[in-house]
């Protein structure tokens, strides 16, 4: 496979926020139940930014929310159009600007739990576990009912290697909302990593039972078929994958890579790229697009140093301790030549795997080929 699992799975707990706010009539409906009244003008700007943030359109949501929030609402409307705001902020990347908004909107009004996730998620992103736990707790605190939430603390738990605190988590936001594809999606990936593989499949089978949609569990599953020998039921997935039209930045990564897998590097590139445009800092496609450009067999796609660009990029915005990410940085370096540094980063990669078996000794041979003095290749 030209991709590596590990990171595959990373689109998948990208992931995030369900949609908490509803307008109807003049009216909000924030995630704890309460109904706050809007003028007919705010309650259209926030139905168009909500329908926007929807569909990927991040910078329209942005404008939508920004003008909503320039007719001056009342407190508690403003607190939820700045937590709608951070969620746009947060899908295009934008720590500063997710953090402000968050602030903000718990500044107007304590109870917004949603905004404490955001917050979380940021952290998260920023590899401050401690923080972001604590974000989530506090939003549980406040609704200790929103399955979202208990996704989010299971995408920490998993980062860690906690497995089974993860499994916990997400089978919490199961049980809030039985119908939270992302959830199952996210629980199979904890199910792979521990090698069981038919309980990750019928999450996996689950999710997209209840969201078509989500490309990410198409794609996550067509791995785990591979693995498991089913490369017909595979290939049906990474096909639909394909010719669906993405709907985001992670729809685009999704297919970029499907189309690597079938060996379509160019195109798996320009979607990588596409992802880049809507979401600028988005870790994924930077570190897809990294391992591309450092990685793949067609010489003619290599770019050693805009590989160790942008996968330095990511290591940054991670700090430094991400595996897979730190993974992508070492062969960039020996793209480049810089075998030392590739050893050295290898090194802290194999140390810093917490699960055996197939991932580990994928990263055990690269180390092994560094030392050699030769870079790495991605085979279909």
């Amino acid at each position: 496979m030209s991709a590596r699992i590990t990171n595959l799975h990373r689109i998948a707990v990208v992931l995030f926020t369900a949609t908490i706010v509803s307008v109807d009539a003049e009216t909000v409906k924030t995630d704890d139940g309460r109904t706050i009244s809007v003028s007919a003008e705010v309650g259209r700007l926030i139905r168009d930014g909500g329908s926007a943030l929807q569909n990927g359109r991040y910078e329209q949501a942005i404008a939508h929310f920004t003008a909503a929030l320039g007719m001056r609402p009342e407190k508690e409307v403003a607190a939820v159009i700045y937590d709608k705001r951070a969620e746009a902020r947060l899908n295009r990347e934008d720590a500063a600007g997710t953090l402000a908004d968050a602030n903000e909107a718990i500044r107007l009004d304590g109870r917004m739990a949603s905004a404490y996730s955001k917050r979380g998620l940021v952290y998260r992103r920023q590899g401050n576990s401690k923080q972001a736990i604590e974000e989530f707790n506090a939003a549980l605190r406040l609704n200790p009912n929103l399955a979202y939430v208990y996704n989010n603390r299971g995408l920490i738990y998993s980062d860690m290697g906690r497995s089974d605190a993860a499994i916990r988590d997400f089978t919490h936001a199961i049980q809030c909302d039985p119908n939270y594809a992302n959830a199952y999606n996210n629980r199979a990936i904890e199910y792979s990593k521990l090698g069981r593989n038919e309980q990750a499949l019928a999450d996996y089978d689950e999710a997209i039972r209840r969201d078509p949609n989500v490309e990410n569990s198409h794609i996550n599953r067509a791995f785990l078929l591979e693995k498991m020998g089913d490369s017909q039921r595979a290939a049906a997935d990474y096909d639909r994958v394909i010719i669906k039209a993405p709907r985001g930045p992670d729809d685009y990564v999704a297919r970029g890579y499907a189309l690597s897998e079938k060996g379509d590097y160019a195109r798996a590139a320009s979607d990588y790229r596409r992802a880049l445009e809507l979401a600028p800092t988005h870790r994924v496609a930077l570190n897809a697009l990294a391992w591309l450009q450092a990685t793949c067999p067609d010489a003619s796609l290599r770019n050693g140093k805009e590989a160790l660009r942008n996968s330095r990029t990511v290591c940054e915005l991670t700090r430094w301790q991400d595996g897979d990410y730190l993974d992508t940085f070492a062969a960039a370096c020996a793209e480049v030549g810089d075998f030392e540094n590739a050893v050295r980063h290898q090194t802290q990669v194999v140390s810093m795997a917490n699960t055996a078996g197939e991932d580990r000794n994928a990263k055990q041979k690269r180390l092994a080929l560094y030392r050699e003095g030769k870079p790495y290749r991605s085979a279909r």
